[in-house]
């Protein structure tokens, strides 16, 4: 195991005593933190065998453990990345791939989650994959869309945000292929190749998927755990 990776005292001794399927839960960014908060309560709810992952991605208190607080999050490990994105990409696959690799020789039920458009979703599912294990890409699907160009041209002759709002609303037209925002267009689509199971919010989600070749039965419409994110803040 790569001496950088924290292990909270007793982990592997309750992953040794528990034999039932291992939901790990990999959290890395401020945004992921909140969405798969509502996964984790559920699990944890629910009693399942749960284990909660933090790749460091994001490491200040206003970033990540503030949320964590916030949610009553603790993660059991953390992988503790660090550096340029390249490095970053790198050093979690190689320890998150340690860890799925010592985690098989206990049990080899292990369900990885990985979030959305995150660098550690793209490396996370890489190092899942090499591994043999299949992830649930949670609010997967997500692509950047781009407006006709007619509708974008028309702004330059007149301003009208309500006008172009209410344009914007017709699916006609549009097309997808754009790589930005950067990294997350390119994160989300290497991303999905690694799943066994894709967790879409919407409908638009689900075609996206099922444009490219995935398999529809193995795309799930599930909503978007923000609203749960906020419902639970709320309370």
């Amino acid at each position: 195991m790569n001496d950088k990776i924290t292990i909270k005292p007793g982990t592997f001794e309750r992953l040794i005593q528990d034999k039932r399927p291992i939901h790990l839960v990999l959290i890395a960014t401020k945004p992921d933190i909140i969405k798969q908060a509502p996964l984790i309560i559920q699990l944890r709810e629910q009693g399942e065998n749960l284990l909660i992952v933090h790749s460091g991605q994001h490491y200040d208190w206003n970033l990540s453990k503030g949320l964590e607080e916030e949610f009553n999050i603790i993660p059991d490990i953390n992988l503790n990345v660090s550096g340029k994105m390249y490095e970053l990409q790198a050093q979690i696959i190689e320890r998150f791939g340690d860890l799925i690799y010592e985690i098989k020789k206990i049990n080899k039920k292990i369900i990885p989650y990985t979030y959305s458009d995150t660098t550690t979703a793209l490396a996370g599912g890489i190092a899942s994959f090499a591994n043999r294990i299949a992830v649930a890409h949670v609010e997967a699907g997500l692509r950047t869309m781009s407006p006709p160009k007619k509708q974008i041209m028309g702004l330059l002759k007149e301003f009208d945000v309500v006008k172009y709002y209410n344009n914007s609303k017709n699916p006609a037209g549009w097309t997808k292929g754009s790589y930005e925002p950067y990294p997350e267009q390119f994160d989300t689509r290497a991303a999905a190749p690694s799943a066994g199971v894709h967790l879409v919010s919407t409908e638009l989600n689900k075609n996206h998927l099922l444009e490219e070749g995935y398999d529809r039965r193995r795309i799930f419409v599930v909503g978007n755990p923000v609203a749960d994110a906020i419902a639970i803040a709320k309370e």
